[in-house]
C-alpha cells in the first residue's frame, strides 16, 4: 500500500515547488514525495528504512525513488559504520533503532541545501532557455 502526500494540505507555493521540480528534473509523484520526505528529515538524515515507514510503501520502490534522486542530485548519501550507529543510538537512547550487528555500513539520506537546489533549478532553466532559443532560431531559418 503507497500512501502519497496529501496535495491538498500543502500550500500553493509549495505545489508550484513541486512542479517546478516535477518539471525540471523529470520526476514522478512518488519520488517528489520520497524527495520531499528527505527534506523533512535532511537535519537529521534518514535512512532507508524510516522512508519505507514514512512512505507506507516496498523497500525496493523506495530504493529506486533514491537511485533516482541520487542520479539528478537531488540528495545526498553518506556511509556510516553500524558501530558508530549503534553508538549513536545508544547515546540518543533510541535501543530501537540499535542495529544487530557492528559489521557494515548504514547509508543515511539528506536533501542539498536549499542554496545548492536553488543553483541546480537555475542552471537547468538556463540550459531550457538556450536549447529553446536555438530551436526556434534553427526553425524561423526554414
Amino acid at each position: 500500500m503507497t500512501i502519497a502526500l496529501e496535495t491538498q494540505s500543502i500550500s500553493s507555493e509549495e505545489k508550484l515547488f513541486r512542479n517546478v521540480l516535477q518539471a525540471v528534473f523529470q520526476l514522478s509523484n512518488k519520488q517528489l514525495d520520497c524527495f520531499f520526505q528527505i527534506r523533512n528529515l535532511s537535519q537529521s538524515r534518514t535512512c532507508i528504512l524510516n522512508l519505507v515507514q514514512k512512505l507506507g510503501s516496498e523497500r525496493s520502490l523506495v530504493q529506486k525513488q533514491i537511485k533516482t534522486l541520487l542520479d539528478r542530485g537531488l540528495i545526498i548519501r553518506d556511509a556510516v559504520s553500524l558501530s558508530e550507529f549503534k553508538a549513536h543510538c545508544i547515546e540518543s537512547g533510541r535501543a530501537d533503532l540499535e542495529p544487530t550487528s557492528n559489521k557494515g555500513y548504514l547509508y543515511l539520506y539528506s536533501a542539498l541545501p536549499d542554496s545548492v537546489l536553488l543553483q541546480k533549478i537555475q542552471t537547468s532553466l538556463i540550459d531550457w532557455i538556450n536549447f529553446i532559443e536555438t530551436y526556434l532560431n534553427s526553425s524561423l531559418e526554414f
